[in-house]
C-alpha cells in the first residue's frame, strides 16, 4: 500500500512542475471605429388608375404608387345580382431585400350621412374577393371586360361578406412580392342575388387595408 501511495505523489508532482511552466508572449490591438449598422423597412405602396393619395412615387409609368389612396370613389347603382371589378397594383418598395406576404382586411366602415342603419341592411349581403393576374395586361383586360378571366389568375381568395372582412383578414398573394416586384390584382364586389328591398338606399363608407409582412 505505501508504495502505491508514494507512486500517485510523484505524477502529481510532475503535473504540478509542467503547470506552473511559464510562457511569454506578444499581443496587440487592431481597432476598426465608426462602424454604423442601420436597420432597413418593410414598405408596401398601391396604385390605382387615376388616384393619388398619401406618400407617392411615381411608378415610372405616368402614374403614382401610395402609401394610402384616400377617397377611392364610389360604386352606385348597386342591386340584388350587381357585379363590379376594379383594378389595383402592389410594390414592394421596402429598403431591405425582403419579400412580402399580402394580406387584405376591412379595417373601418361607417354608415354614410343620411343613410341610418346602412352597415346592418349590406354587411351579409354584400360580398367581395380579390383575384391576382399573372401581368398587368391579364389585370386589365379583367378590369376593362368585367370578365374573371380564370385562365390568368394566379391566385384568389374566396367570396367574403363584408362582415368576414371586417373581423377577418385573407391573404391575397399566391407566392410573396419580391423585392422592387409589381403584382396586379382586381377586386370583385357582388351584391347577393336574395337580397331584397331591406338593401334599398342604402350606403356606407369602407376602409381596406392591404399589409405586407416579411416571407421567412
Amino acid at each position: 500500500m505505501r508504495r502505491i501511495l508514494i507512486s500517485i505523489f510523484i505524477i502529481l508532482a510532475t503535473i504540478g512542475v509542467v503547470s506552473g511552466t511559464a510562457f511569454a508572449v506578444f499581443s496587440n490591438k487592431g481597432e476598426v471605429k465608426g462602424m454604423t449598422m442601420t436597420t432597413g423597412n418593410a414598405d408596401l405602396k398601391i396604385g390605382a388608375t387615376g388616384k393619388t393619395g398619401d406618400g407617392c412615387i411615381s411608378d415610372g409609368e405616368g402614374g403614382k404608387l401610395c402609401d394610402s389612396i384616400s377617397n377611392y370613389g364610389t360604386i352606385s347603382g348597386m342591386y340584388p345580382g350587381y357585379l363590379v371589378g376594379d383594378y389595383f397594383r402592389l410594390k414592394n418598395v421596402s429598403e431591405s431585400e425582403i419579400s412580402l406576404v399580402v394580406t387584405a382586411t376591412l379595417s373601418g366602415y361607417a354608415n354614410s350621412d343620411g343613410y341610418p342603419g346602412s352597415w346592418a341592411a349590406l354587411k351579409n349581403e354584400v360580398e367581395a374577393r380579390i383575384l391576382e393576374y399573372n401581368s398587368q395586361d391579364d389585370a386589365w383586360w379583367a378590369y376593362q371586360n368585367q370578365d374573371y378571366n380564370w385562365s390568368k389568375v394566379s391566385s384568389y381568395t374566396n367570396w367574403h361578406d363584408m362582415e368576414w372582412w371586417a373581423g377577418n383578414s385573407d391573404q391575397i398573394t399566391g407566392d410573396p412580392i419580391g423585392h422592387d416586384q409589381l403584382r396586379h390584382f382586381v377586386m370583385w364586389i357582388r351584391v347577393s342575388d336574395k337580397a331584397g328591398n331591406e338593401i334599398a338606399e342604402k350606403s356606407v363608407d369602407l376602409n381596406i387595408e392591404f399589409t405586407g409582412t416579411q416571407s421567412i
